[in-house]
């Protein structure tokens, strides 16, 4: 060995290690290292030739030839800031001299090289890894990884160890600098308690969050990838997923995380209102972001962000306790839809996506935006903007009305719906908890038929004279859906006429027999002097009686209560003509045999072709 330095004050001196001993070199293992102070006695001759060798010390101590080889890095990416502790696994890890040392000696730090910029690690014996903290990074490449110029971009730098603070690894595994994301927006912004809403996190400055799951469908994420809820000192991580594009890929503008179930964010405040959390977003499981300018993340009490301002803010998350559906009326409906229903229970809230699910159709949302966002209702009409007929409407904490909808099946081979299970959802999303539906109060199981579904398939006649008394047989689906009622309950339309039950006359006006009912048509005034003959319209059943015809507030805001014909539960699809009856001027012939088959010709005005 070639002695690189010499004893200074006798404790030491140190030497250039030769190759591996094996043949041509390379040995990897332990060898024994001794010294000698005078290993040659030189002759008095003066020839300068050993004579004599004082011998090497007794006692060697090991040497270890090894190489060794970075296997996996916890994380592979951090910000530009530093502050990243990435977890260094690899091959004769455990080969880091521990030994003690003489007093006031100390072995060589291990040494971590981001590139060229070199700071100390930490050896961790229990499982022979490496710690190191990656600097701030100011080279030329992260300089230039700026957000609005390419905010996927990151600047890569190879990471390697010096177990012996001297040698370095040349496993040239990478670590990747990137810019703080910029976080836009949340969707949705509330949730229930019992957890498990999908929200997404809408951001720029992502990079890669899902390195490698192409072709997996996107859905899984490194481990450090996750979502940060946080109210004050109490904090819940739970993990995030990409969302695929077309091209197979991961949207690099998205992560989508699972909200946790919200006990432990509530802390001991017993109470049955909203609360607020934090959100924040890491790629790498340690910074999480959107971060405060001294590197803090944002908390529940700081300022919340808004749709016109996304920077130094906390973006919030509403937790809500579950409605609870305890009524519907009325519980049958056409199956057509143009219908609202009345939904009654507790913990309902005036949001924006407030809507209704009839089976698994939902219907539309509340408002397109200006609901309260609180347990009051709207003040003043106009303050729920984009509402609509379809849309749902917040009356109080204990009431809703939810417009019905089409339940008319998308394929045609399938069968009509007869009854469907009424939910209703604050947040419109899809989690096994978002929706609630009425259930049943000694077995809580979800009520299958808690609002029947009724059907008009075809008239007989569908044509009539203008002058009342056409009797008209409807065939249809579920018509006895109201029992023993339905009779007095039921009612038939033609046009904007409504034609009700009275059992008290001979010929009952609505009659409801062999899973059919019967309606007397009545007249139709027909504006003859104008040459009008006949009046084509809309024809259908009801089967709930005084609420057949809607009444109530028209929008979200109103608070005036009105009937509007507009909105109501009878069948829809059917047509129904009324026509002036036709005048007969002659027969030809005008006598026949007894025994007939005897074909006339009859002639006359008002006569017309029917189906």
């Amino acid at each position: 060995w070639v002695v690189r330095t010499a004893p200074y004050d006798g404790a030491y001196f140190s030497c250039t290690v030769p190759p591996g001993l094996a043949t041509g070199g390379g040995y990897t293992g332990p060898v024994n290292v001794r010294i000698s102070l005078n290993p040659c006695m030189t002759d008095s001759s003066g020839s300068g030739e050993c004579v004599s060798a004082l011998p090497f010390t007794i006692q060697p101590v090991t040497f270890y030839y090894a190489s060794p080889v970075i296997t996996d890095l916890s994380v592979t990416l951090g910000p530009l800031t530093g502050g990243t502790l990435v977890v260094v696994s690899g091959t004769f890890f455990h080969l880091r001299d521990t030994a003690p040392l003489p007093a006031g000696y100390e072995h060589l730090p291990v040494l971590c090289k981001w590139g060229e910029e070199v700071t100390t690690g930490e050896h961790v014996p229990a499982d022979n890894t490496v710690l190191c903290t990656s600097p701030p990074c100011a080279t030329p490449a992260c300089l230039g990884v700026t957000l609005d110029q390419c905010p996927d971009c990151m600047a890569p730098v190879r990471l390697e160890v010096a177990l012996n603070g001297q040698d370095y690894t040349g496993t040239q595994l990478t670590f990747s600098y990137f810019k703080d994301p910029l976080v836009n927006r949340l969707q949705p912004t509330l949730g229930p308690t019992a957890g498990g809403t999908a929200i997404t996190v809408f951001a720029v400055g992502f990079g890669d969050p899902c390195i490698g799951c192409e072709g997996a469908g996107c859905t899984q994420c490194l481990e450090q990838t996750k979502c940060r809820f946080q109210a004050f000192d109490r904090v819940v991580d739970t993990p995030a997923r990409c969302l695929q594009l077309t091209d197979g890929t991961c949207d690099r503008s998205q992560l989508v995380c699972n909200t946790p179930v919200a006990g432990a964010l509530r802390g001991n405040i017993v109470s049955l209102d909203p609360f607020f959390v934090a959100v924040s977003v890491s790629t790498n499981g340690q910074q999480f972001f959107p971060v405060k300018s001294g590197g803090s993340a944002f908390n529940v009490n700081d300022p919340a962000c808004t749709t016109t301002n996304t920077v130094n803010c906390a973006f919030k998350f509403k937790f809500y306790e579950q409605p609870v559906i305890t009524g519907i009326r009325p519980a049958i409906t056409a199956g057509d839809g143009l219908g609202r229903i009345t939904i009654t229970g507790s913990n309902f809230l005036n949001v924006n996506d407030l809507r209704c699910r009839f089976g698994t159709t939902d219907g539309s949302k509340a408002c397109q935006s200006g609901a309260t966002d609180s347990i009051l209702p709207c003040a003043f009409d106009g303050c729920c903007e984009g509402a609509d007929d379809d849309s749902a409407i917040f009356v109080s904490t204990t009431t809703v009305i939810c417009p019905t909808v089409d339940l008319r099946p998308t394929d045609p081979t399938q069968p009509l719906p007869t009854e469907v299970r009424v939910g209703l959802s604050l947040n419109g999303q899809p989690g096994p908890n978002d929706y609630v539906y009425l259930r049943n109060a000694l077995t809580a199981e979800v009520v299958p038929d808690a609002l029947k579904v009724y059907w008009v398939d075809s008239i007989f006649p569908s044509v009539g004279f203008n002058e009342p008394g056409t009797r008209v047989t409807v065939t249809g689906l579920n018509f006895g859906a109201f029992g023993a009622e339905g009779d007095v309950q039921m009612r038939c339309k033609f046009g904007a006429n409504i034609v009700v039950p009275n059992p008290t006359i001979t010929v009952d006006p609505v009659n409801y027999q062999n899973g059919k009912i019967e309606c007397t048509s009545p007249g139709m005034a027909l504006d003859t002097a104008a040459g009008k003959t006949q009046e084509l319209v809309d024809f259908g059943v009801c089967l709930v009686g005084s609420s057949c015809l809607y009444v109530g507030p028209e929008r979200q805001g109103d608070n005036n209560n009105f009937e509007y014909t507009r909105i109501h539960h009878y069948t829809q699809g059917i047509k129904y003509l009324f026509y002036q009856a036709p005048v007969l001027d002659s027969l030809l012939p005008s006598l026949g045999p007894v025994s007939g088959g005897t074909h006339i010709t009859v002639a006359g005005t008002g006569f017309f072709k029917t189906d």
